[in-house]
């Protein structure tokens, strides 16, 4: 956070927040405001892959831990921060679910699951919200960088590479500014061609970040 600050020349803070935990999200949004004023945008990050394995044999615990993360905090962290966007009438939330959403992914316990809940969680908030000018977005991250598995993971891209964080980045900036105004409740996937160098939005970056001084950044 601190380098993050220094690169564009604002303010910038760091919390440690349990998503599950709705007193602790509120928490996390009362040091926001304080801070900064209430939030204009928010990625709603959180995840967890859990322990895995067959559905069949998945123990409740597991099950339920894994909900509560990638889905319930979900939920709490947008009503605590989505409550100022519905005051002001004004505001982006960004969901991030994954392709295991849309392609399940065998023997990985509660993941997929949860990943289509999300998808489905954020579509209906836009559904709900869309007439008070807060949207709601589904980004699906395909897969990404991991050098002991990046080969492998190569072969099932079309496009013959995995993508790199900066992917995600920028597909977070445009749906938080106001050039993606009129998407709310549509499913991104974002899965791209090569590229050479960044993108041309990523260049612009010190426009975007001039736009997104106040961005609630949820995270495990």
């Amino acid at each position: 956070m601190d380098l993050i600050a220094q690169e564009t020349g604002t303010k910038a803070m760091s919390r440690g927040c349990d998503t599950t935990d709705a007193d602790q999200v509120s928490a996390a949004a009362t040091a926001l405001r304080a801070e900064f004023g209430p939030a204009d945008v928010m990625v709603n990050n959180a995840g967890i892959v859990g322990s895995g394995g067959p559905l069949e044999s998945i123990s409740r615990e597991s099950w339920q831990r894994v909900l509560d993360v990638n889905v319930t905090g979900h939920l709490l962290c947008t009503q605590e921060f989505g409550a100022d966007m519905l005051e002001r009438g004004s505001g982006s939330i960004v969901h991030v679910s994954s392709i295991c959403g849309v392609n399940p992914l065998p023997n990985a316990g509660a993941y997929s699951p949860s990943k289509a809940a999300v998808s489905m969680l954020s579509r209906q908030l836009a559904s709900e919200w869309a007439t008070r000018g807060v949207r709601h977005t589904p980004l699906t991250a395909d897969y990404y960088s991991n050098p002991s598995i990046r080969k492998p993971r190569e072969q099932l891209v079309p496009a013959g590479r995995i993508g790199v964080p900066e992917d995600v980045a920028d597909a977070f900036v445009w749906l938080t500014i106001p050039l993606s105004s009129y998407v709310t409740g549509q499913q991104i996937l974002n899965r791209r061609r090569p590229r050479s160098g960044r993108s041309a939005h990523a260049a612009d970056s010190d426009e975007h970040h001039r736009r997104l001084r106040r961005v609630a950044a949820i995270t495990p």
